[in-house]
């Protein structure tokens, strides 16, 4: 009786350790290389835009931003998968959380509504991992790969990415104006995983733990009765 109340108690200490809300959280930055301008079809190259949110963005500024991804709010499509391919969707920005800033303090901002996106993998003779997020007048996309492998063990969420591991980077954001659209895109030079020491868990979670302790508490005052 007792191993059997230790067990249950254990079951239920680890189920509130797993039950708890996981966020990837990574923080990058993006030289700005290329800016376009295209309308009717003819394309521009420019120095400097003026960016849809204030201010201007120019050729070698810097954006620096963070993406979060929710393991417990994307998506997984089962028709959107493939053996070396995966693609998490996500609805009102619930599952991922996209933001830049830009050197006079203008920001793209994917939380909440009326955002989405999607973040897709490709794990096989080589590694990709895409992230984008799009309203009605923006969207934006960052993509790191390494076109001989390697990098992913498999096509789960990746928890360590590191800039070194990967050979080609890319990012870029898009919007509209007077009838001319703007494209913005440059390469990812910075790149590093945020531990977050401050993750709060579910209110479940909570439940399941002080189950799991009352469990281990009433073992222990049997043995010692």
């Amino acid at each position: 009786m007792k191993v059997k109340s230790l067990m249950l108690g254990l079951l239920f200490v680890a189920q509130f350790v797993c039950a708890q809300a996981a966020p990837i959280t990574y923080k990058y930055s993006v030289l700005v290389g290329n800016i376009y301008s295209w309308q009717a079809g003819i394309g521009e190259s420019l120095t400097a835009v003026e960016y849809l949110r204030g201010g201007q963005i120019r050729v070698g500024d810097t954006l620096t931003g963070t993406f979060t991804l929710d393991q417990d709010k994307l998506q997984l499509p089962s028709n959107m998968q493939q053996p070396t391919s995966r693609y998490f969707s996500n609805a009102n920005g619930e599952g991922h959380d996209f933001n830049y800033v830009t050197p006079v303090g203008a920001t793209f901002h994917s939380s909440g509504l009326p955002y989405s996106g999607s973040v897709q993998l490709e794990h096989s003779n080589y590694d990709l991992f895409a992230i984008n997020s799009y309203d009605q007048e923006i969207v934006t996309g960052l993509l790191v790969a390494n076109w001989n492998g390697g990098v992913f063990d498999s096509l789960n969420l990746p928890t360590n990415m590191n800039l070194a591991d990967f050979d080609y980077t890319w990012f870029g954001t898009n919007w509209s104006m007077n009838d001319v659209q703007l494209d913005v895109r440059g390469i990812v030079n910075g790149l590093e995983r945020v531990q977050d020491v401050n993750q709060v868990p579910e209110p479940s979670s909570w439940f399941l733990w002080m189950v799991g302790a009352f469990s281990l508490i009433l073992v222990r005052r049997k043995s010692m009765a």
